[in-house]
């Protein structure tokens, strides 16, 4: 009977200590990961707005439309002899051109954004974004885009080109 007593005794402390064991564990766990949750930095948010913002797509999006803007002005490509070497040059500007872009967004805007907006209002925005209104918006936003700068190039470009041709013209005759 007191062997008993004894090995009772002994098991209930044996699981009193795994049952706390389990419950330090247990609880540290839930710390570790409340504190992962919560340590999302100003800079990981910010990426998440981008994210949000499909800052990707829009910067592919302008690149597209700069390299044929690009190209289609470019003199030298237009008196290349071979579509081919038309075909090459312009696969390597748009291949560089979005590695540039993509350079720029991951890191040069990120900075831009730390150094222009509080983890606060980074966080409005992300959660804007969120809402219909802000989907929208970028959804909308590549059309909108496209629509001003095709009004800028066909309104405005021209009496701006020829200013500057004017102008350039008057300062060479001096």
């Amino acid at each position: 009977m007191r062997i008993q007593i004894l090995n009772n005794i002994i098991l209930k402390k044996t699981t009193k200590k795994i049952i706390m064991k389990k419950v330090i564990l247990f609880t540290s766990l839930l710390v570790f990961l409340s504190f992962n949750v919560s340590a999302q930095t100003k800079k990981d948010k910010i990426v998440q707005l981008f994210a949000l913002m499909n800052t990707d797509k829009m910067m592919n999006s302008m690149v597209d439309n700069m390299s044929s803007m690009f190209t289609g002005q470019n003199q030298q490509l237009q008196n290349s002899k071979s579509d081919s070497i038309q075909r090459v040059y312009i696969a390597f500007v748009m291949k560089e051109t979005k590695a540039f872009g993509k350079k720029l967004i991951d890191d040069d805007m990120v900075t831009v954004y730390d150094k222009c907006f509080t983890e606060q209002e980074i966080e409005k925005y992300i959660n804007f974004y969120n809402t219909p209104e802000g989907k929208k918006l970028i959804e909308q936003t590549p059309t909108i885009q496209k629509d001003v700068m095709a009004t800028v190039m066909t309104k405005y470009m021209p009496d701006l080109q020829t200013k500057f041709k004017n102008k350039l013209d008057e300062l060479n005759k001096k």
